[in-house]
């Protein structure tokens, strides 16, 4: 177990490096497709796609992405209108998503640290 440690913190490194850019990705292809039409689904696939990159930590973003989104609700904004709208959504499910994966790394760091202490 104590030599797979190492491992453990080079994948973590791995995973969120992948995770970041991803999600970037995720992000300008959203704002790609973006149409400003209620039809589009770009919105919904954003946040598909963030919440699978992230599970099991984005389950607790969907409902601060609503939150947010609610501040916005009185200038008539929403995702499927507003590009502010739309990044602050992929915001909320980014840092969910990026303080689980950097937990994962740092609990690795920190295994390691007990092991030679």
């Amino acid at each position: 177990m104590f030599r797979a440690v190492p491992v453990m913190i080079k994948a973590a490194a791995i995973i969120l490096k992948i995770y970041c850019v991803l999600s970037i990705l995720i992000a300008v292809l959203a704002l790609a497709f973006f149409s400003g039409a209620k039809e589009s689904d770009v919105a919904g696939n954003l946040v598909f796609s963030m919440l699978l990159l992230g599970f099991p930590g984005s389950l607790p973003a969907y409902p601060v992405a609503l939150l947010v989104s609610d501040l916005f609700g009185t200038h008539d904004m929403a995702a499927y209108n507003s590009r502010l709208v739309l990044l602050s959504w992929w915001f909320v499910f980014f840092l969910f998503g990026a303080a689980q994966w950097s937990g994962l790394l740092w609990l690795a760091r920190r295994m390691k640290n007990e092991i030679h202490d």
